[in-house]
């Protein structure tokens, strides 16, 4: 069992948002999408998924 597992849910969401928001503003690098993808495994075991919306670098 991972720590994301073992987590709420709302930390988890709250996590996973930090985490993009901060790859997104270069703070941290892309290899931590493979966090991300973690998280959203262990959201998606309690039933809950975990939607992305567009950022401004989609426009």
């Amino acid at each position: 069992m991972s720590l994301y597992e073992k987590l709420p849910i709302e930390a988890l969401v709250q996590f996973h948002y930090e985490i993009r928001k901060n790859i997104e503003n270069g703070i941290l690098s892309e290899k931590m999408n493979f966090e991300l993808e973690l998280i959203k495994a262990a959201t998606a075991k309690r039933g809950v998924m975990i939607i992305e919306q567009c950022s401004n670098k989609c426009k």
